[in-house]
């Protein structure tokens, strides 16, 4: 299920990185080595890592092998995706073979007959995971939520003990469904807000059932690793979740750790803990703090947005505006043109409301030593609700006209050109990769705004279960329309450039021949000239 090499796993998938691998030896459940039955020295760890769900295997054939090649006194780790994950549900396709509702409606715990080994595929749910453990003889020491990148690979993400999970379901679920689930090499529909969605799931009880992937600590039954190997593996007992930044020139980790007073976030650069300078801006770990309280300000506006109610959405936001002002006004400043530097950060996505109506903020890293332009910051925050789905705003269709419309609402000038560029500079110091185009930024602000599939149909107009059957058919088959128009879109793009290059060939050989024939008329030309002389020389002969 992992690359061959152990260390190379280790460094490079970053869901890893809480757990303490020093002075343990660690194998892989497909390249270690077997130990002989009933030997009690085989390795103390063994990873079976399959985050994209790729592996040719069933379930029960990898446990039963994994724990051959374990040993009595080891701790395996293993990591699979959820066959009801969320993703699955609101529309996001099996990522291997890009069928919808692929793993809701089959078992995929047993090896798949394909055509290709690299079209078999392994999902389960969090009951069959458990299950299967125990028939291939383990026990399950401590079971975590995986919430990889968005290709699958584990290399950036989220990892949350279910002991988190008890304790503040809407805060995994909020960390969880951040944006929406995604596969990057084929479109797909969106039924429903996955962030909305999730927050009632967790509510309820049921994140574990619909999360994205599980990671499972177990040991063999009746071993000693429980006592042993797993306090030394698993990171301090108050550390219960852990979230890397993903594409950031200087990697950021924070760290959730579960007090008797509540969650406490402790956000660490990983590198070094020295603040980071890059001229216009400056970025320092803020302080370990308990988690703030209050509802999340990206979901009360994405719950604005998504029942039509653009009034809302507009006053609440006027409202974090004006609150944001008032605390992070510049010395001596007057009106609503500027906001002080350390407000760079101070955005929808670090922000919750409390039932009072106050706004409290979080992960305030980045500031600037400078003031910032208002409508810099409405940009900023235009830019985070670009995930969200929707109805059409009334007054707004776009992101540009939504950044327009409340810097007028708030009676500052819009400088969208500016402001895009300063984004662009903010983005190159923060990112890795290099400097940003401020252009996709603007090609991005000038899309429509997505609406949730599921949110057009017309429900007065469904009257039966056939109805709605025929109905979501009509979506799958809308779905496979835009699959092969997309395909059509590039054999055609591919034509254009075969043509293009034929006739670029083409107009190269005909200018190449008007150039001979340029060439020739010159000759010809030059040849009459000494042909007329000639003629000239002799009628002045036959004169004399």
């Amino acid at each position: 299920m992992t690359p061959p090499d152990a260390t190379s796993t280790l460094a490079s998938c970053s869901l890893l990185r809480p757990f303490r691998f020093d002075g343990l030896s660690v194998g892989q459940s497909e390249s270690a080595p077997k130990a002989p039955a009933g030997d009690a020295k085989g390795f103390d760890v063994l990873l079976a890592l399959d985050f994209a769900g790729s592996t040719g295997a069933g379930l029960d054939e990898r446990l039963v092998d994994a724990r051959g090649r374990l040993g009595r006194s080891g701790v395996l780790l293993i990591a699979l995706p959820n066959r009801f994950g969320l993703r699955f549900w609101s529309g996001c396709p099996e990522p291997v073979t890009g069928q919808l509702f692929a793993t809701l409606a089959s078992d995929h715990t047993s090896a798949q007959a394909a055509p290709a080994a690299s079209d078999r595929r392994l999902f389960v749910s969090r009951n069959e995971l458990a299950a299967a453990l125990e028939q291939a003889g383990f026990e399950s020491l401590e079971w975590f939520c995986a919430v990889p990148d968005a290709h699958g690979s584990g290399d950036s993400g989220a990892l949350l003990s279910e002991r988190l999970v008890a304790a503040a379901p809407e805060l995994v679920a909020d960390i969880a469904w951040a944006r929406p689930s995604a596969d990057p090499l084929r479109p797909r529909l969106d039924l429903f807000v996955e962030a909305l969605v999730g927050r009632e799931l967790a509510r309820a009880g049921l994140f574990s059932e619909f999360n994205s992937h599980f990671l499972v600590a177990a040991a063999v039954r009746g071993g000693s690793a429980g006592t042993s190997i797993w306090p030394r593996l698993r990171p301090p007992a108050l550390e219960v979740g852990w979230h890397f930044a993903a594409g950031r020139r200087e990697p950021i980790e924070s760290i959730f750790e579960l007090v008797p007073a509540g969650i406490v976030v402790d956000k660490r650069r990983l590198t070094s803990a020295a603040p980071l300078d890059f001229g216009r801006f400056l970025w320092t770990p803020p302080a370990k703090t308990a988690l703030e309280p209050g509802e999340p300000l990206r979901l009360r506006l994405q719950s604005h947005l998504v029942a039509g109610r653009s009034a809302a959405f507009l006053g609440e936001f006027g409202d974090f505006y004006a609150a944001t002002a008032q605390r992070f006004r510049p010395a001596g400043e007057e009106g609503s043109k500027w906001i002080a530097g350390e407000a760079l950060d101070a955005l929808l996505t670090n922000a919750t409301r409390a039932s009072d109506g106050e706004f409290h903020f979080f992960d305030l890293e980045w500031r600037s030593p400078g003031d910032l332009p208002a409508s810099w910051w409405i940009l900023r925050n235009v830019a985070a609700c670009l995930d969200m789905l929707g109805p059409r705003f009334p007054e707004a269709a776009t992101g540009a006209e939504l950044y327009a419309l409340l810097c007028r609402r708030i009676g500052v000038s819009p400088q969208l050109e500016a402001d895009l560029a300063q984004e662009a500079e903010f983005g190159a110091a923060v990112r890795s990769g290099g400097a940003e185009n401020p252009a996709a930024l603007a090609t991005a602000l000038g899309q429509l705004w997505p609406t949730p599939v599921a949110q057009g149909l017309e429900p007065a107009a469904i009257r039966s279960a056939t109805q709605l059957a025929a109905t979501h058919q009509g979506l799958i088959a809308a779905y496979r329309e835009l699959e092969l128009w997309a395909a059509e879109a590039q054999q055609r793009a591919t034509s254009v450039e075969i043509e293009y290059h034929r006739l670029a060939s083409w107009a190269k050989q005909v200018e190449q021949e008007q150039e001979a024939v340029l060439a020739e008329n010159r000759r010809l030309a030059t040849w009459a000239v000494e042909l007329e002389a000639q003629l000239l020389r002799r009628d002045r002969e036959h004169a004399r």
